[in-house]
């Protein structure tokens, strides 16, 4: 299991670096390792075996803790999407059309 210590926001940036699929897989990975320390820090001990939920499970647990706005979900969702596209199918690629459909879903109050 990964270690759940908290990474300063420039290591995360180091860590995502590189091609479009290393930059997805990476991400998700990161994004996943927030939700599982979130959910571990506010379920007594051995409530959930993190390891079988899927990450949208993850985050509608995170919905349901209050730790992420309910709006931020679809986002979310086109990005796991896009995750499982990549790391399973041999052909796929980051097209400007899923990466405009991941920006369109981003809150409108967050976008600068």
């Amino acid at each position: 299991m990964p270690s759940s210590r908290p990474v300063s926001y420039v290591q995360f940036l180091r860590f995502i670096e590189g091609d479009d699929l290393g930059l997805v897989l990476r991400s998700h990975l990161a994004i996943e390792a927030c939700l599982n320390l979130t959910i571990e820090r506010a379920s007594p001990p051995g409530l959930v075996e993190l390891d079988r939920l899927p990450l949208m499970a993850k985050v509608d647990v995170w919905i349901v803790l209050e730790r992420m706005l309910p709006v931020f979900r679809p986002m979310l969702v086109i990005a796991n999407r896009l995750r499982n596209r990549l790391a399973h199918d041999l052909e796929s690629a980051i097209m400007d059309v899923v990466a405009n459909e991941f920006l369109a879903s981003v809150p409108p109050s967050y976008k600068v």
